[in-house]
C-alpha cells in the first residue's frame, strides 16, 4: 500500500523551541495555550475509547506534564496497569510531570526523547502506546512519527493517535503544523503489516464531548478531531 507521505513546512527545531518556551509558563497557562477549549477533554475522550482491560504496560509520546495519565489512574479504569512511561522531548513539561504525586501502582516514570529517537528508549514493547494531540505537531512527517510509535507496540497491542481534522469547518492551520487526511493516516496504520492492524475511527468535537463513529470523511466536517485506535495483532474487545 503506497503510503503519502506529508512533510511539516516548519522545522523540527522551531517546533521543540515553541514547546520550550509555552513549558516555562505554568501548568494551568499551559492548557489554555495548548488549545483554549479541548485540551482536557481531548484526554478524557481519549480515555473513553481505548479497551483497558488487560493493558499493563503504556508509553504515551509527547506526554506533556503528564495529564493523560493522571485521567486514566484517578478514574481508575484501567485496574490491571503496572507501567506508565512516558516521553516527551521538553525538560521542563517532564519535571513538571515528575514532581506530581503519583502511586506506587502502576509505576509511572518519564524520559526525555524526541519521536525520531524512541528506538532508543529501554523497556522493549508496550500493550498500549498512545500519541494524543502532538503527531500534527512534532516537527516529523506525521508518518515517521506513526511509524517510530507503532514499532513500541505489542503483538497483540493498541495504538491510539489523534489528529485535527482538517475538513472540519472550523479548522484553522498552524504554520508549524502538517494535517493529513483520514484516509491519508488509514493508510499509514494498515500498511504497518501484510494484514493491517484492525481501525476504529471516531470523529469528536472533546468541548462538548460528543463523539461518532461509521461518519465518512467527505461528511466530517462538523467535527474538529479525529481518533485512530489500531489494534495490532488481536481484535479490539471492550
Amino acid at each position: 500500500m503506497t503510503v503519502h507521505v506529508r512533510r511539516p513546512a516548519a522545522s523540527k527545531a522551531d517546533v521543540l523551541a515553541r514547546y520550550e518556551e509555552h513549558s516555562h509558563a505554568a501548568e494551568e497557562h499551559r492548557k489554555m495555550m495548548s488549545s483554549a477549549q479541548t485540551w482536557e477533554n481531548r484526554f478524557e475522550e481519549a480515555a473513553h475509547l481505548i479497551p483497558w482491560k488487560g493493558v499493563r504496560t503504556w508509553l504515551d509520546v509527547g506526554c506533556g506534564t503528564a495529564r493523560l495519565f493522571q485521567k486514566v489512574i484517578d478514574a481508575g479504569v484501567a485496574p490491571a496497569l503496572e507501567r506508565c512511561v512516558g516521553v516527551d522531548a521538553t525538560v521542563n513539561s517532564l519535571q513538571t510531570a515528575r514532581d506530581k504525586a503519583w502511586p506506587q501502582r502502576p509505576a509511572v516514570t518519564f524520559s526525555q526523547h524526541d519521536i525520531e529517537d524512541l528506538d532508543s528508549l529501554d523497556g522493549g514493547t508496550f500493550d498500549l502506546v498512545t500519541m494524543v494531540g502532538v503527531v500534527y505537531q512534532c516537527g516529523l512527517p506525521p508518518a515517521l512519527a506513526v511509524e517510530k510509535c507503532l514499532r513500541r507496540v505489542a503483538s497483540p497491542g493498541l495504538f491510539l493517535v489523534t489528529t485535527e481534522n482538517p475538513r472540519f469547518r472550523g479548522f484553522v492551520e498552524d504554520p508549524h503544523g502538517c494535517y493529513p487526511e483520514r484516509s491519508e493516516f488509514e493508510a499509514m496504520l494498515r500498511s504497518t503489516t501484510a494484514a493491517g492492524p484492525a481501525l476504529v475511527v471516531q470523529y469528536t468535537n472533546p468541548l462538548w464531548r460528543q463523539r461518532a463513529a461509521g461518519v465518512i470523511e467527505e461528511e466530517s466536517a462538523d467535527y474538529k478531531e479525529i481518533f485512530f485506535l489500531a489494534a495490532c495483532g488481536a481484535p479490539i474487545t471492550g
